[in-house]
């Protein structure tokens, strides 16, 4: 009655600790994908490229989306190619990077109703362009 209750105890512990460490290198993954996209040389892919190289080490990394607002004066707009490039300095630019969570950590909930499948660990950071 008891190894159950503990058994799932246990897991969920492991668990939120890896997806804990997880979010951690997102959100660091995020700030750095920031900082280059605040410079004037920038281009979406070279903030993907900062983000691969921040999230280098982690089991998931590869697996990682890359999400680039952009808000010159008329709103935000997302840059599928040449916006980030183009935007004049003091730009608005605002970089999400998305992982699946049950990418960066084992689904070991699963088995007592609990899933990860179809969330995602999120963090953006916004900042300026130069």
């Amino acid at each position: 009655m008891v190894l159950p209750i503990l058994l799932m105890v246990l897991l969920a512990t492991v668990e939120f600790g890896i997806l804990l460490m997880a979010s951690q290198g997102v959100g660091a993954s995020a700030s750095v994908g920031a900082r280059n996209a605040a410079l004037p040389s920038s281009s979406k892919a070279t903030v993907t490229a900062a983000v691969a190289t921040a999230l280098d080490g982690y089991v998931w990394q590869g697996t990682e989306e890359v999400v680039i607002f952009v808000d010159s004066g008329g709103g935000f707009v997302k840059d599928n190619g040449p916006v980030l490039a183009a935007a004049p300095s003091g730009s608005i630019v605002s970089v999400t990077v998305n992982v699946e969570m049950d990418q960066a950590a084992p689904n070991l909930l699963k088995y007592f109703g609990i899933s990860l499948t179809g969330k995602e660990l999120t963090t953006t950071y916004v900042t300026r362009k130069e």
